[in-house]
């Protein structure tokens, strides 16, 4: 059940990361999603019920989201259409 929220999160932050990098850049989307991951990664790790870790492990899957949706990206950016 966990697994699953954590890849629920991650789908649901696909769709946020790709707009707001264009906006805002994309190094502080990446650096805010690391922020965002080690946090929620804490408090996962202090869960007390295994209820609590569920929902906790929703944020981890936000947060790393929006390396996954950056990189692409950045990848993009950085090498031209021909390569």
């Amino acid at each position: 059940m966990t697994l699953s929220t954590y890849i629920l999160g991650f789908a649901v932050g696909q769709l946020f990361y790709g707009p707001m990098a264009d906006s805002l850049g994309r190094k502080p989307v990446i650096l805010g999603g690391t922020l965002v991951f080690a946090a929620a990664a804490v408090a996962c790790a202090l869960a007390q019920t295994i209820d609590q870790l569920i929902v906790m492990r929703f944020f981890p899957g936000l947060a790393a989201a929006a390396a996954s949706v950056v990189i692409n990206a950045l990848m993009r950016d950085i090498y031209p259409n021909e390569e």
